[in-house]
């Protein structure tokens, strides 16, 4: 973790990114009926784009990690012991592999333990599967076109 300042991004409610800053304080106290904390940080605010009493999103930057290993957060999955992911072994059959996740943020799951880089892993329809089951992979437009079909099945009640 970095001994200097906290780096702040604040960004409106719609995710876009409205302004960089530096944290002062964070508030000891959860709000329970909104569960959030306070923060105080400051921010040039060059553009014009923070206002008083503005309802923003605020994200902490803490740590940079490099070569990390990051999968698309639909691989990971909660069971009774925790997080876990099916991995795809070579002879195309699936495997259940117990995962630690350091955090998931704007899709992405980053991975501390568990996975290792090229692995592949199943990314939709894991409710189909049980361990040494085959699965078949689907690449370009035959996965556009599941995963199309597999959104429409779901708006249907």
């Amino acid at each position: 973790m970095s001994q200097g300042p906290v780096t702040v991004f604040v960004d409106s409610q719609d995710g876009k990114q409205l302004d960089q800053g530096r944290l002062n304080l964070i508030d000891n106290q959860i709000i329970q009926t909104a569960g959030t904390i306070r923060l105080r940080a400051e921010f040039p605010n060059q553009k014009h784009l923070l206002w008083p009493g503005q309802l923003v999103n605020a994200r902490l930057l803490l740590d940079t990690r490099h070569d990390g290993l990051t999968v698309p957060a639909s691989v990971v999955q909660q069971g009774p012991k925790g997080a876990y992911a099916y991995v795809i072994k070579p002879d195309n059959t699936v495997e259940i592999r117990p995962i630690t996740v350091a955090q998931i943020s704007d899709g992405q799951a980053l991975i501390n333990s568990g996975l290792k880089a090229n692995e592949r892993v199943v990314v939709d329809g894991q409710y189909k599967l049980q361990p040494g089951v085959p699965v078949t992979i689907l690449t370009g437009k035959a996965a556009e076109e599941a995963a199309a079909q597999s959104a429409q099945q779901e708006l249907i009640p």
